[in-house]
């Protein structure tokens, strides 16, 4: 009788194990935003002229952006007007910290929308610290090609890095998305839709 218990407590321990196992090699497998760039559907967003990790699209409703943050009580926003344009840092009072996101728009002409999308953090699941191979080859895998080239003069304007910065420009359903590397980091992300 204690060698029948015995073998189905072995059983029972043996099943419960493969068990376990399988469950591991089924999340590993699962691509996240947070771990995998190549898990973001990329063109998608960019053809919404979306950034994931942005609340407000390009082309967003400027006086939509003030009206609902004025509603919203864990939110603000930080607007600095200049002369050709105008910029949006929507902040959280949670922590008080910046989403890190500026909306940039044209201060002659809000009606239309939010023009410039600049991230200064993780963009369409990319880290700060990824080099411009890691980003060049994931892109690659997404059908998208570019050569790392000195970055255009329009967009110096957006990025408070050194002047020396290097960027890769993927052009996709009438929108450009900038990866700007800085001492070959990225940097910065920028989505416009051209013309």
């Amino acid at each position: 009788m204690k060698k029948i218990i015995c073998l189905f407590i072995g059983l029972i321990m043996v099943l419960s194990f493969a068990g376990c196992k399988n469950n591991k090699t089924e999340e590993t497998k699962k691509p996240t935003l947070e771990t995998d760039a190549s898990g973001v559907d990329i063109v998608k967003y960019v053809k919404a002229g979306e950034m994931p990790e942005a609340s407000y699209p390009v082309g967003y409703d400027v006086n939509k952006i003030e009206q609902e943050l004025a509603e919203k009580e864990d939110s603000s926003f930080e607007k600095n007007e200049g002369e050709t344009y105008t910029t949006f840092m929507v902040i959280k009072d949670v922590d008080d910290s910046p989403e890190n996101i500026q909306y940039i728009y044209e201060t002659d002409h809000p009606e239309s929308g939010i023009k410039y999308i600049v991230s200064f953090t993780k963009s369409y699941g990319f880290e700060n610290d990824m080099d411009p191979n890691t980003v060049s080859e994931t892109m690659a895998s997404k059908g998208q090609t570019a050569s790392l080239k000195a970055i255009p003069n329009d967009l110096i304007q957006f990025v408070p890095a050194s002047r020396d910065c290097d960027c890769l420009t993927y052009n996709i359903s009438g929108y450009s998305l900038n990866f700007i590397f800085d001492s070959n980091y990225l940097a910065a992300t920028i989505l416009y839709k051209k013309g």
